[in-house]
């Protein structure tokens, strides 16, 4: 085993100036993009991939603003004819969840 010195444990320690701009961005992304309502989760799936943004990355953006999830079925289609559609939360669910307890 090799010795973990001190400058190793600084090194560590420091926080690189970047630290979690990428799921800053994904999430200022999503948000904007569902500014106006509900939207075709391939689509913003796609505009993600186009920016850059991960799978993954745009999971946890998803996760972290609260994002719902809907699946619209087309009437009278085949049975799984549909896509999702994804939409922020009411603003007041979002204030209540801020709200300290």
């Amino acid at each position: 085993r090799k010795p973990i010195l001190p400058a190793h444990v600084a090194a560590l320690a420091q926080t690189r100036p970047n630290d979690g701009a990428k799921p800053r961005a994904a999430q200022t992304s999503l948000t904007r993009a569902l500014a106006d309502g509900p939207r075709l989760a391939a689509e913003i799936e796609r505009d993600a991939a186009m920016l850059g943004i991960a799978k993954r990355t745009l999971a946890r953006a998803h996760a972290l603003c609260g994002v719902r999830s809907t699946r619209v079925s087309v009437p009278g289609g085949a049975n799984g004819a549909g896509a999702w559609h994804w939409s922020l939360p009411p603003r007041n669910a979002l204030q209540q969840d801020a709200t300290p307890r």
